[in-house]
């Protein structure tokens, strides 16, 4: 077992970790209020800050390239969704929602995570891909539709495959949605193929 340490906070997290053993987490800092997302790498925290103007940062999910997938905010600021690689964050989220977090990341870019629109709405499970944030709400069929409110995306693999938590018929279920091979092109359509085998007892906040 390993202490992976601060970055001079109290305290830290590991939420993540790749193939080669690199890790993404969070560490707050001396101030003790202040939290850093950070990279483990070679017995070495490497502090990765944030986006310019926030103060804080969260690396939730780490890629094979090294890419961190994260939120950051501030005072008097939002979470924002956005993406550490070749050495600065990225702003990915959408002046459509008020609140975004970039849950997880694959191997190609690809990103998940969550956003609320409104003040007091629910949040919704979201795909953040070619510049754009799109709801898996909007994208899955409507005989899924119907009963389903996905408000959570919290992984991707490098198949496209997504998965995460969601109202059926008002119970919290873990969800798994494949992407389904289309004629048009540019359209992206998923389909909620399997259904996790537990319950997922968090409820809409």
């Amino acid at each position: 077992m390993r202490d992976l340490g601060t970055l001079g906070g109290s305290y830290s997290g590991a939420l993540a970790i790749n193939n080669t053993g690199s890790i993404a987490g969070y560490s707050y800092l001396a101030d003790g209020a202040t939290s850093h997302a950070f990279i483990y790498s070679g017995g070495v925290m490497t502090d990765i800050g944030t986006l310019p103007g926030y103060m804080s940062s969260q690396g939730l999910d780490i890629n094979e390239s090294g890419n961190v997938a994260g939120v950051v905010w501030g005072s008097g600021l939002a979470n924002r969704a956005a993406v550490y690689r070749q050495g600065q964050w990225i702003d990915i989220g959408s002046d459509v929602f008020i609140s975004t977090v970039a849950n997880g990341l694959n191997d190609t870019g690809v990103v998940v995570g969550q956003g609320v629109a409104h003040q007091g709405d629910s949040p919704r499970a979201l795909l953040f891909i070619d510049g754009q944030v799109l709801d898996l709400n909007d994208l899955i069929e409507p005989v899924f539709s119907e009963h389903w409110d996905l408000w959570a995306a919290q992984s991707v693999n490098n198949l496209g495959q997504i998965v995460g938590s969601g109202f059926v018929d008002g119970v919290n279920h873990g969800f798994l949605l494949t992407r389904v091979d289309v004629p048009e092109p540019a359209t992206l359509s998923l389909l909620a193929a399997t259904f996790a085998a537990f319950f997922v007892t968090r409820r809409r906040r």
